[in-house]
Formats: C-alpha cells, structure tokens, sequence
C-alpha cells in the first residue's frame, strides 16, 4: 500500500491539507514497514534472548542501529502525522457523505499506528520497554474490559515469555494485516468518494499532486535526518526486582497528566473516559458536521469539541514532558539509569552475553549487582560515593576511600568523627591517637603518637588491604603490636579477648570485607561482642541473607570502590 493508491481521488475544487497529510502518513507506514522486516529477520522472543538479539542488531549487526532508529522514528511519526490529519479534516469537514468510510478507517489507522508503539516497545526487553509496558498496561486495566485485555496481552499477571511471543504475533503479524486491511478500506472509500464528486472541477489535480507528493518527500526525508540523529533507545535489561522511574511514552503522556491531576478515586474513570470520548467523538462528527458549504465561523461550535480534544491532548503532553524535565528526581533516577545502560553494553560487549540471558549477566556483574546490593543493604547506615545518606545523618562510617591510608590514618587520629564512628554503636569505644582524653587523670599521663608513627601505621593497614605489606612497611606492623593489641586483634593475638577492636591483619583486603559483610562476629574480622545486642545498630550478618555469590559481589563493590574510588573486576 502506498501514497500512490490514494492519488487516483478526483479531486474536488480546492488542494486539501487532509490529503497531503494522508499521502505523509502512508508514507512513513512504508517506512516502518521496510525497517521492521529487516529488524524481524534478528529477533528472537524470550525473556533471555530478546534484550540479547536487540544488542546484536544495534552494536553488531552493520547498519542494524539505523534500521531500528528509522523503524523507531517511523513508528512516531505516523502518530504525529496521523493526528494531525485528524485535525485537518476536521477543520476541512472531509467526512461528510460517500467520505464517511475513508474518515473511519484514517482513524483507525491511527489507533492501530498507536497500538504498534505500544506492543513494540517491550519487545526490546529492557527496562524503559518493561516499566513502561507495566504503566500501559495499568492504564489499560481501568478501561472496560481492560483486565481481560491486561491479562491476555501479558499472559498472566506479570510479563513472561508468554507476554514477548504474544506481543511479538501482535506487532510483527496481526497488526500488519489489520493495518493493511484499513488501509484497502481507507484507499477503497477515498476512490469511491472521489467517484462522486467527479461532477466538480479537476483543476486543482496538478497542484494536489505537487502538495501530495511534496508532504510525502518531507515526510520521508524528516525520518531519515531524525534516523540519523537519534539512536533508538536500548536501556540495560529489563529487571523486573528492580526499581525504576517510570513513565509512559510522549504519546500517552497527556492521558497520564490527566490522571494524575484528579483524585486517585475518579482516575480509573478518567482514563476509561477519555478514550471513549474520542471514540464517541469521531463517530459522531460525520453527523454532527453533516451539511456541506456552511462557513467556518457556522461549523466552528460544532467541531470544537473534536479540536479541543486535539489541542488538550497537545497541550497536556506538552506539560507533561515539561514536568519531567523539571524533576530533579526523575534526572537523578535517569542518570543513574544512564549509567547502568553503558556498564550493559560494556558487559555485553567484553564478556558476551550468557545463555540464560542478559539480566543473568547483570547479575554477575560486580558494578551494577554490587551497587544494587549496597544500596539495598547498606545505604540505610553507610555511604559511598554518591550512594547513602548526607553527613550529620550517616550511622555508620562512610566508606569513602576505605581501605586508604587516608581513611586508616582519619581513624586513628578521630575515631568519632560524623562521618567515622561518631554516630555508630562504636562511639568512644576507641580513643584518638592525637587527642586528649576526656578523663582529666588519663589525661596528665596522655602523649600523642608521632606523626610518623601514625602515618606508618596508616601505610601498613592500606598495604593488608592491598593484599599483604612489604619489608619497608614491617615497622607499621610493630607499632600495631606495640600499642594496638590492647584493644584490637592483630594476626589472631591480643591483650583483651572480650574486647571489640576488630583484626587488623589483612584489614581492609577484599578477603577481610566479605567477611565482615558474611558474620562480623566470627573474629575474621570483628569479635563475638560486636553483635551484642548492647550495642544497638551493631552491623548485621548478611550469609543468612544473601547468596554466596551475592556476597562475593557486594565484597568486591564495596573494597574496589572504597580503595580505587571505582570497581574491578
């Protein structure tokens, strides 16, 4: 089907924008149509190979990341070209008699264009596509009959391989065939309508064309620039454990808006109202427009409700969009999101993509599973980098450069500080090395340590969490032993067996950190008494919580990105 069918029309007196904007919209179906056999010769419709197969098409296959923008692309514009010829014949009146036909099935083609975005989103498996379907597919539920609708397009009560096969039939056959149904009905009633009024003056004919054929290179000519310049979006794999900052595509935005500025109790009506109300209206307007040759300023009141219809929508999309480019939240969730999607094809790219599939791999990951744990676990009492909570409100020690002579060389000289021990069940239970005693008695006999013993110190410990010190850095070891056991371990010996100060051989190694994180009570690390229920907010043992494998993840995360400020593998 093509711009051309719709040419045979006889014309009437004047050029008519609807037409052109027709001529555009089959245009951009070509398009899409071309794009998407190409892209459904490389997918595959599973769970764990669709993110994988569209990896392939968009980084490995040549030329496959514009074959999905220009199918992308297409897919929108006969959204926007679709509406606005809706408009335009609107303020036309070209659904009035034998036009009645081509009005219903031009906009039912642009339900169907619609429809097409909705199911080929997820199709990508990715987290926008499967956050989005879930948004959609809420939004649908309140329609009537929409649970029923819901339940058959997921095939249960959340999305599974079942909802990608059936998606799949949906976007790359059932809908092709019914689009290329309406559009025969669609060329069918323009050729019947512009039968009857062959009694009217061709002399337009040769300006139609021209105004046809100009929309339709525009039209073409725009989808392939905006290809060019827009890259198709492919987030990291669809996790549906996940958190994520949810929004439905630009096309449902104006809905979502609408939803969103009434009480909770009335929006399953608004958003089962509005769409019937644009179907009440486009089934109506042949009706309610029905006499040819009055003025504009005449039919005005009566197409209003239909253009007030279009221009709300405008309107609040725009609105919508507008707040959520103002939303610091949403910038913040989408910068981190940005940042998950790159580690994704960074994976994908240097590791390959394993059988049971992409979010599998991003399981695997110590970057973005790591994170993910932290900030699941341990955000709540501990920051590091840009994950936890704002000084004054940490209660735990930030584990910024943890395992640094930095950070070893801070405790030693303020153990309470904000952002170490002071707001931890550790508070005053070991003394600065640099600062005088409260007590005034231990304060007579009190000597600060030297500033090179400390620093020797601090480059022993940074050096066992480097994987063993050197030769040069035994004096640090000894200074420990010397003044340290008292309170803490050191290599399994100490002074105070009850004591709380935790081992300081091979401290802050990445042996030493899944340890803690496993049972800081076993004496790896920390001792019996830390988990003392005397010491309320002590740290947890997460082996009880968490897989092995997720243990050594969480490990690697925090020790990589307190030491090297980033993680490795």
């Amino acid at each position: 089907m093509s711009a051309a069918s719709l040419l045979t029309e006889t014309l009437g007196a004047r050029t008519s924008l609807s037409r052109s904007l027709a001529s555009a919209f089959f245009t951009a179906l070509g398009v899409l149509a071309v794009s998407g056999v190409g892209l459904a010769f490389s997918y595959a419709p599973s769970t764990s190979s669709a993110w994988a197969s569209v990896y392939f098409t968009e980084y490995v296959l040549a030329g496959g990341y514009f074959v999905r923008s220009l199918h992308m692309v297409a897919a929108e514009a006969t959204v926007v070209i679709g509406a606005l010829a809706i408009a335009a014949a609107t303020l036309e009146g070209r659904y009035r008699g034998a036009r009645r036909g081509a009005f219903f099935a031009q906009a039912t083609a642009l339900a169907l264009a619609l429809v097409g975005c909705v199911s080929g989103n997820p199709l990508r498996w990715d987290n926008r596509g499967y956050f989005g379907l879930m948004t959609e597919t809420n939004i649908a539920g309140e329609l009537p009959g929409g649970a029923l609708v819901r339940a058959l397009m997921l095939g249960g009560s959340t999305p599974n391989d079942f909802t990608l096969t059936r998606l799949y039939a949906v976007h790359a056959l059932l809908l092709p065939v019914a689009l290329g149904a309406t559009l025969l009905l669609w060329s069918r009633a323009s050729r019947r309508a512009g039968a009857d009024e062959r009694a009217e003056p061709p002399s337009t004919a040769t300006p139609q064309l021209l105004s046809d054929l100009a929309f339709s290179v525009v039209a073409a000519g725009t989808i392939f620039v905006l290809a060019r310049a827009l890259r198709a979006p492919l987030e990291a794999p669809a996790d549906p454990a996940g958190s994520y900052h949810a929004r439905p595509e630009w096309y449902f935005q104006s809905l979502y808006v609408l939803r969103n500025a009434v009480p909770p109790a009335i929006q399953g009506p608004i958003a089962a109202g509005v769409p019937l109300v644009a179907a009440v209206l486009l089934a109506v307007m042949p009706r309610l427009d029905a006499e040819p040759g009055r003025p504009f300023a005449a039919r005005l009141p009566r197409i209003a409700p239909m253009l007030a219809l279009l221009l709300g929508a405008a309107a609040m999309t725009a609105v919508g969009l507008r707040q959520d480019a103002r939303d610091v939240g949403l910038a913040t969730a989408r910068a981190a999101q940005a940042k998950r999607d790159k580690r994704a094809t960074q994976v994908a790219w240097t590791d390959g993509i394993p059988p049971d599939g992409a979010l599998a791999m991003m399981r695997r990951d110590p970057v973005s599973r790591g994170e993910d744990l932290f900030r699941e676990h341990c955000t709540a009492c501990h920051r590091l980098g840009e994950l936890g909570p704002a000084d004054g409100k940490l209660t735990a020690p930030s584990l910024d450069g943890f395992g640094t002579a930095d950070w070893a060389l801070a405790v030693l000289k303020d153990p309470d500080s904000p952002t170490l021990f002071g707001n931890s069940a550790y508070k005053d239970k070991m003394p600065s090395m640099v600062l005088p005693p409260k007590d005034p008695a231990a304060r007579k006999e009190w000597k600060p340590v030297p500033d090179a013993d400390l620093t020797a110190m601090a480059q022993f410990l940074a050096a066992e969490a480097q994987g063993g010190a050197t030769k040069a850095q035994q004096r640090g070891a000894q200074l420990i032993k010397q003044r340290c056991t008292s309170c803490h371990l050191f290599r399994g010996e100490t002074d105070d067996p009850d004591g709380l100060g935790p081992e300081l051989a091979g401290w802050g190694s990445l042996t030493w950190v899944r340890a803690q994180l496993a049972n800081p009570g076993t004496s790896a690390t920390y001792r019996a008494g830390s988990m003392s229920s005397a010491l309320p907010g002590h740290m947890p043992r997460y082996d009880e919580k968490l897989s092995p494998e997720d243990l050594d993840l969480l490990a690697r995360f925090v020790w990589s990105r307190g030491t090297r400020g980033a993680v490795t593998k």
